[in-house]
């Protein structure tokens, strides 16, 4: 039996979701391919995408990304999954998963990187933000760079891979004031009916 991890394509557009239908027996991995500007990731210059999903997903791995280092980088750099509360409050933000990686794991090529934790489960209601940091010089022979460009589902490999749940930018939606009064009140009327 193949242990390959199952690899199907599906479809993105820029600021729009990401449509899943399967699961990757490898995980999953967030990724921002590489058709995005390069930027920088240094002391100065952190990279941040605030997203949610639709559905839950499971076996959240990490991050497999699109990056290379400069000449003479030597400082370390970590990805982070923070859970954010309601009211965007990211100094009481909930560490999920982070992991930091040594300037010896990229070269001076854009490559694809692995950033891979113990797997998470990202829940469907919740706003998160996908943090790159570094304390890198900003100079650009000792900082990271990266292709940045919305978010999507991937395999360690970085080839595009599917789960039940969407990727979408921005924070999670707010129910409507007032909508969990409506649909109570709407159950007791039909409650009502029925009895009488």
């Amino acid at each position: 039996m193949s242990t390959t991890p199952l690899k199907i394509l599906c479809s993105f557009t820029a600021g729009v979701a990401l449509f899943c239908a399967a699961r990757s027996e490898a995980g999953f991995y967030i990724s921002t391919g590489q058709m995005g500007a390069q930027v920088q990731c240094d002391t100065n210059h952190t990279q941040s995408w605030t997203f949610h999903v639709t559905q839950d997903v499971s076996d959240v791995m990490g991050a497999s990304l699109v990056m290379k280092r400069g000449s003479q980088t030597s400082a370390g750099i970590t990805f982070r999954i923070n859970e954010i509360t309601l009211n965007d409050d990211v100094a009481s933000a909930t560490t999920l998963l982070s992991v930091t990686l040594g300037s010896s794991a990229f070269s001076q090529q854009f490559n694809n990187v692995v950033f891979q934790a113990a797997p998470i489960t990202l829940r469907a209601g919740h706003t998160y933000t996908a943090v790159l940091s570094s304390t890198a010089p900003n100079q650009q022979s000792k900082a990271y760079f990266i292709k940045r460009a919305d978010l999507s589902w991937t395999d360690a490999g970085g080839s595009a891979t599917t789960t039940s749940g969407f990727i979408e930018p921005g924070a999670a939606p707010v129910p409507a004031p007032g909508a969990a009064l409506l649909l109570a009140f709407g159950v007791m009327n039909h409650r009502r009916r029925v009895i009488a």
